[in-house]
């Protein structure tokens, strides 16, 4: 299975979360996230394509994200209709995000 996993706010692609999915044997990507919403979505909708046509036909393939990175998973998950796993989402980051 391969996994595009998308950090939280103030964090980023090579934490612990990555490795220790790494560790459970999936491939995972790991886009890293400007804080800009429209920096953001059109280069993880570019990369996720990346990804995509790379993956061997017929992988499974699942979007994980934490905090700010669950919306993301959330909102790709819906774009490319893609499971996501989300934990501890920011579903509405335009408000607690705000002051960032």
């Amino acid at each position: 299975m391969l996994v595009i996993y998308f950090h939280g706010f103030a964090s980023g692609p090579n934490g612990s979360k990555v490795d220790m999915l790494r560790e459970a044997g999936f491939t995972v990507f790991a886009p890293e996230i400007d804080i800009d919403p429209d920096v953001a979505e059109p280069y993880l909708i570019s990369f996720i394509r990346g990804v995509m046509a790379a993956a061997a036909i017929g992988e499974q393939i699942v979007f994980v994200g934490t905090s700010l990175g669950g919306f993301w998973a959330a909102r790709m998950g819906e774009l490319f209709d893609t499971p996501a796993v989300l934990i501890n989402p920011a579903m509405h980051p335009e408000e607690s995000l705000k002051k960032y």
